[in-house]
């Protein structure tokens, strides 16, 4: 600790100047001194405990798409195909930093995922010229990772169902989409969205059968029924 020998006061370690008589401190420490303990102990964010690994990150990803540029730049007969890994690089880092600003709750970034994942395919089908290759085979391909990463974290980590409970009705929800694909004829192969639902319909089953009476009650509590 630091010592004020003006004011007679200790004071905390980091301390450059004294807070009443804006003096100088001594560093060296007083026989004597009570020890100084915070009551909020520093948290490593997560940002800072792995700095060096996204600064690395960023320079691998801008270094990949700058070379990917330069080599289109020296052969511009294989077409613009550098712009679509700069896309991709985008998508990436979407996606990344949605998923760690939800890390605190898995079950709503799980969500989050399906939806940035879903609307970012789209986007991409509709600027290659649109082959429906986003509804016919990622859209429900993510509702079934996405249902299934929901049970296995549910179960790893213990959550209680009011924490997930929601969110894996959205799911099953959303895996029910690709049946409006099918009625529509916007797909040409059909297995995919036929197994998505399929397997929403068993995953709502399942939740209905077996977490039937937690579910209601916690519909209740949350509607104040």
């Amino acid at each position: 600790m630091r010592y004020c020998q003006a004011c007679k006061v200790h004071l905390p370690d980091d301390a450059a100047h004294c807070p009443l008589c804006q003096g100088p401190v001594s560093t060296a420490p007083q026989p004597g001194a009570p020890a100084h303990r915070s009551a909020f102990p520093a948290v490593p964010m997560v940002y800072k405990k792995y700095n060096l690994f996204y600064r690395l990150l960023v320079f691998c990803t801008v270094a990949a798409v700058v070379v990917c540029f330069g080599i289109n730049y020296l052969l511009p007969q294989s077409g613009l195909w550098s712009f679509f890994v700069a896309g991709g690089a985008g998508c990436l880092w979407i996606s990344l930093a949605d998923a760690v600003h939800r890390r605190r709750n898995p079950p709503r970034g799980i969500l989050n995922q399906v939806i940035l994942l879903g609307l970012l395919a789209l986007v991409w089908d509709l600027c290659t010229g649109w082959r429906a290759w986003s509804i016919t085979f990622v859209i429900p391909f993510i509702c079934l990772l996405a249902m299934a990463a929901m049970a296995v974290v549910a179960k790893v980590i213990r959550l209680p169902i009011s924490d997930y409970l929601i969110y894996l009705c959205v799911c099953g929800g959303f895996g029910i989409l690709p049946i409006l694909s099918l009625a529509l004829g916007w797909v040409s192969v059909r297995w995919p969205s036929l197994l998505c639902a399929g397997g929403s319909v068993l995953s709502l089953t399942a939740l209905a059968v077996f977490e039937g009476e937690k579910m209601l009650s916690e519909l209740r509590r949350r509607l104040h029924l």
